[in-house]
């Protein structure tokens, strides 16, 4: 939910818990076939790939975001 929202923490937070997920799988996965590594490197690419391209949006969200607070007119204000 909170990536949902453009989080920057919760996006990394993803990311990063993936990462360590993976990591403890291929450490614990023993005589496996090569075609199960290849399919398994293929989907871990695509989920990384997936997972850096939503950090990199949420941090782009946020400074678009700051730079039109930044530009907006003062007129709003109304006497």
């Amino acid at each position: 939910m909170a990536v949902y929202k453009k989080s920057r923490t919760a996006a990394v937070g993803l990311l990063v818990m993936y990462l360590l997920a993976q990591i403890i799988m291929l450490f614990s996965i023993q005589n496996a076939a090569a075609g199960f590594w290849t399919g398994r490197l293929i989907m871990m690419a695509l989920f990384i790939t997936i997972y850096s391209r939503g950090v990199h949006a949420a941090f782009v969200f946020h400074r678009l975001k700051n730079e039109k607070e930044v530009d907006r007119p003062a007129d709003s204000v109304s006497l």
